[in-house]
Parts: structure tokens; sequence; C-alpha cells
């Protein structure tokens, strides 16, 4: 009876939260055809993005390609969970892909070709609005692990507290974090007719990375983001851009596919050029969905 109930409650918080989406956009595009100003634009579509519903579980194939440089997928070691490699190396390939059972609040387990099977944290794995947050609040490699234990920020965690923290993404999505502008007509990846905004950090870049966003004028929705990479340090820094593109898979709302244009800097001096592309297939939703690697208290309790 409980385990019911409990199905029950989810189901009709999904509902709810697809309803208020729909909601935010009809009453958008009835009452704002003319958005009164960039600013107003932009917060309506990260409202109406806030409202969407997030799968619980997803599993995909992943697709990752490299112009000008090799992609290699290795252990860290830091925690052994799965870095991206991107550089030279006899083991790294022009282009990777492996299968991902994906558990709320960025919990991906990776198996690769190879039959090696590991936990991933890099935002680079996951197609969720999650996913969107982590590339702009860490980069390419995702949070820095502070112990053995997996996907630091969601360990732990249940399906009740799987959304975004509101603090951490008003820091990093906040209109009041930038200076908003108009830029115009434009179309989103699917072809869907979009509406460009740019955006201007005010303060810190690196705690505000986001560059530009495509509003799909059809539902009110982000369809792309694009933003710039944290500045690294080191011997060789990885800097760069990247841009993210939404679109309806199944049910949801996700990222579809992204691409980066890569600078590697030595001692502050750009040294090679480098493309990344990625995308997600074979997209699905199950209901249930266990692994072997998943911490045991980030399980279905159904």
């Amino acid at each position: 009876m409980f385990r019911t109930t409990v199905r029950m409650l989810r189901r009709a918080a999904s509902l709810a939260s697809v309803c208020l989406s729909a909601a935010l956009a009809l009453t958008w595009s009835a009452h704002a055809a003319q958005p009164p100003s960039a600013t107003a634009y932009y917060e309506r579509a990260l409202e109406v993005m806030k409202a969407l519903p997030e799968p619980t579980f997803m599993t995909y194939t992943e697709n990752v390609s490299a112009t000008g440089i090799g992609v290699g997928m290795y252990p860290s070691r830091v925690d052994g969970s799965a870095y991206l490699y991107i550089g030279w190396g006899p083991a790294n390939k022009p282009a990777i892909s492996w299968k991902t059972n994906y558990r709320a609040v960025n919990i991906e387990a990776i198996t690769l070709p190879d039959g090696r099977h590991m936990l991933g944290h890099s935002p680079v794995y996951d197609p969720s609005w999650n996913g969107a947050y982590d590339w702009l609040r860490y980069g390419l490699h995702g949070p820095v692990p502070s112990s053995p234990t997996p996907s630091p920020h969601a360990a732990g965690a249940s399906v009740a507290t799987a959304a975004v923290p509101t603090i951490a993404l008003v820091e990093a999505l906040g209109s009041a974090s930038y200076r908003i502008y108009e830029g115009g007509s434009a179309t989103c990846s699917n072809g869907d007719p979009g509406h460009r905004l740019n955006l201007a950090a005010i303060g810190n870049a690196d705690g505000h990375p986001l560059n530009y966003v495509v509003i799909d004028t059809r539902n009110v929705r982000f369809c792309t983001m694009g933003f710039h990479l944290p500045q690294e340090s080191g011997l060789v820094a990885l800097t760069g851009s990247f841009e993210l593109h939404f679109g309806t898979v199944g049910s949801y709302w996700i990222i579809t596919d992204g691409t980066g244009d890569l600078l590697m800097r030595s001692f502050g001096v750009s040294v090679h050029h480098a493309h990344l592309a990625f995308s997600f297939h074979d997209v699905a939703y199950p209901s249930m969905l266990s692994d072997p690697l998943f911490p045991p208290d980030s399980k279905e309790q159904s």
C-alpha cells in the first residue's frame, strides 16, 4: 500500500510540474507577443525551465567526437570516477561512445565498450537540467571530488531532493548576475523559431559564465545555452566555450547534444585549438533502475 501511494504521489507531482510549465508558457504567449524587455523575457524562460519535470531514471548511449585532438575515458586518480581526458595519448581516439544508467541528481554509471564500469560526475555525461546547471557551475569536469564518495553533491540524495538547489541556481543563472541584451531572431537546433538574448556577467565572469541563450518562441524554453569554461590554472590549462542544445525526447525537455571550442594554453599562451561534439541517443526513462555502482542510499525506494 505504501509503495503504491508513493508511486501515485510521484506521478501527481510530475503532472503538476508539466501543467505549471505549460501554464507559464501559455500566459506569456497570450500577454507578451513582444517581451517588455530582454531581462523580463529571460526571467520568464528561466521560470518555465525551472518548472519542467525532471526524469528520475534514464538510460542512453552517448557519443563524443573530437577534431584536432583525441579523447579517452580513464578512472580519476582522485576517486576512480570516469574522467574524460582530452589530449594526446596512445589510447585516445577521434571518437568514443558508452552506455549510461542515470539516477536523479546526476549519478551516472557508465559502461564502456571494453567492459570497464565506473561512475561519472562530469556534466558532459548528463542530459538533464541538473547537468546544464553543473556545466555553468563547475565546467567540463564537474565538481572536484572531496572524497571517494561518487558524485559528491549527489551521494545520499533521494528523489525528493533531486532538484537543483535554488540558491546555487540563482547564483549561476539569476538575471541579477547579468546584463541582458536583445539578440534578435534565431533558430533552435531542431528548426523551431527562437529568440536570442546576449548576456554579460556583472562581476565574477567565471562564476556567471552564461554568454547567450536562445528561447524557443513556441514554448518559452531555453533551446540553446552558450557559455565559457571557467579559467583553469596549471602548466597546461584548458579554456574555451560550449553550446548546449535542448529538445523534447519522449516526455522530457533535455539536452540532446552540444559542441565545444577548446583552447589549450601554456603559461597563458594559446598552443592548440580543438573542437568537441557530444550527443545522446536511444534515451529511455525506465520506472526503476538499479546499478551495482549506485550508492545504496540512492536506490529506488519503491
